[in-house]
């Protein structure tokens, strides 16, 4: 990111790992509420879902890891409860979720545009593992 400012467009952006401090440092200097996705503690969307969910509560709760579409619904519940108007979420290991990788990204950044109520949902994930 080095001199070029951050784009905190609504959406998900790929950014190299090392960027992802200064990602969160600026977000917090313009006022934006920071939620870091933690290292999943295996493989796999199950897994993913467990990880989101201990930073945003994923509204209703996701039982099993079987849907994409019920994750999608419930963190974009989640998301409109945050008390914040500026989001932006961090995700620093996208290995975490394996070949659906590309599945996982299209879903936040349908989620993180569809979110309305005057917020914005900024998605900075790792080009590499954490």
């Amino acid at each position: 990111m080095g001199a070029e400012p951050v784009n905190f467009d609504v959406g998900v952006k790929i950014v190299p790992n090392e960027c992802l401090d200064a990602v969160a440092g600026e977000a917090v200097r313009r006022g934006c509420a920071v939620y870091v996705v933690p290292r999943a503690e295996g493989v796999g969307r199950h897994e993913f879902f467990r990880a989101v969910d201990r930073v945003i509560r994923l509204v209703p709760p996701i039982v099993g890891g079987r849907s994409w579409d019920a994750f999608a619904d419930s963190l974009w519940e989640g998301i409109t409860l945050l008390e914040h108007e500026r989001i932006v979420i961090i995700w620093p290991d996208s290995s975490a979720v394996g070949d659906e990788r590309d599945l996982a990204l299209a879903i936040l950044d349908d989620v993180a545009r569809a979110v309305g109520d005057g917020k914005r949902v900024s998605v900075f994930v790792s080009t590499g593992n954490a």
